[in-house]
């Protein structure tokens, strides 16, 4: 099995209510899926057999380890000791006190938890340096997020307990946050230019459909309308007869005919049967491209 202090940490952090599994050693991954954990933790007298092997683990960060329903857990992922350092004295202060810290191969995590009413935000880049294919130097673990933890390899705690990382408040979690987007330099990406609109279409009253703006290809607007008001008025001025009506098709009976379904309407599809029409039979037909040409 893994180490004890591996699995200790485990069943203490399954205990006190924190998502946690191993980690491909080496690498900031869970082992296998890891989906069911997003909104599951699991049992402490599973942990044993879960870490059989393992060498590191992780934590699932968000609403699951929140220890409340109106919680999520939220890392903020230092990865820059130099930007940690220019942070001002109380917001180091504030972390030391209020935060679970611990150092991290290339930086620190400080990890809360905080009231959330709202869906948890997910993971988000804070800080990052001018060049745009460099390493953020701050970002965060958010909801559905993963984070090798200690006691793996080079993984130490620093201040605070990881089962018991201290609430924030929603403001005192956003105004953390905002202290650490301060040190942002990165180029802001310019807004996507809003694609031209489609031309408005009018179908013409002679259709006999009621006319109005549709935002469409000519063809899509009149079958919109045929969806919306029948097709009844274009049927009946060709000869064509409404036969009967049952609870998904309208029957109508072709010119010259006295009863019978020739065709069929189900708001969408105009299905015809009569090989005496000058419609194909056996094939069905939106409005416009065959009851249109009537």
């Amino acid at each position: 099995m893994g180490s004890e202090e591996l699995v200790n940490t485990a069943v203490v952090l399954s205990n006190a209510g924190v998502s946690h599994c191993p980690a491909v050693p080496g690498e900031k991954r869970p082992i296998g899926s890891w989906k069911v954990l997003q909104e599951n933790i699991i049992a402490p007298n599973d942990v044993k057999n879960l870490y059989v092997g393992a060498e590191n683990m992780g934590i699932i960060t968000g609403r699951v380890s929140g220890g409340d329903p109106r919680r999520s857990l939220e890392v903020i992922d230092f990865d820059d000791m130099d930007v940690l350092r220019k942070m001002p004295e109380e917001v180091r202060a504030f972390m030391k006190a209020r935060t679970y810290m611990e150092k991290s191969p290339h930086g620190v995590h400080a990890i809360y938890r905080y009231d959330c009413d709202e869906t948890p935000a997910g993971n988000q880049k804070l800080a990052c340096p001018p060049d745009p294919k460099a390493k953020a130097w701050i970002e965060t673990r958010g909801e559905h997020g993963f984070l090798i933890v200690a006691p793996s390899p080079g993984y130490k705690r620093h201040f605070g307990d990881l089962s018991n990382p201290g609430v924030l408040t929603r403001q005192e979690r956003d105004w953390l946050i905002a202290e650490c987007k301060k040190f942002d330099q990165s180029t802001p990406v310019p807004a996507p230019k809003p694609k031209p609109r489609a031309p408005t279409v009018i179908v013409p009253a002679a259709s006999g459909f009621s006319p109005g703006p549709v935002e469409d290809t000519p063809q899509e607007a009149y079958n919109k309308n045929a969806e919306r008001n029948g097709i009844a008025p274009l049927l009946e001025r060709h000869g064509w007869t409404l036969d009967h009506v049952d609870p998904t098709n309208e029957h109508w009976t072709r010119p010259e005919k006295g009863s019978g379904t020739s065709a069929t309407w189900n708001g969408k599809v105009f299905y015809v049967f009569t090989s005496t029409c000058s419609i194909p039979p056996g094939a069905g037909y939106s409005a416009f491209y065959r009851v249109r040409p009537l």
